[in-house]
């Protein structure tokens, strides 16, 4: 399965719902005072209309450490939650733009 959200050339937002996996929200940083590169999966989950899959989506933002914090709080392992997204770079990958659960 393909992210959808492709039409006419860009990157259009969507609405996604899926089941945070194990490994819950996580984060990087490289120097102390940067920006944390932010990531979680879901699986499974489906674009809101579509049906279900299994196959991991990967949801990536950055942010401080705080908005990881936040996020971490929001979406632990195993719960049902609700995003707004665009499409990644890459195939099931997406760009975090707002939690919604």
């Amino acid at each position: 399965m393909v992210v959808r959200g492709w039409r006419g050339g860009y990157r259009r937002a969507f609405e996604v719902v899926g089941r945070v996996t194990d490994e819950g929200v996580c984060g990087e940083c490289v120097h102390a005072g940067d920006r944390w590169t932010m990531r979680a999966r879901l699986a499974p989950w489906a674009q809101v209309g579509y049906a279900p899959t299994h196959e991991p989506l990967e949801i990536v933002c950055e942010g401080d450490v705080d908005a990881l914090r936040d996020w971490q709080r929001r979406w632990p392992p195993g719960r049902d939650v609700r995003a707004r997204v665009r499409p990644g770079v890459s195939p099931m990958t997406a760009r975090l733009l707002a939690l919604r659960s």
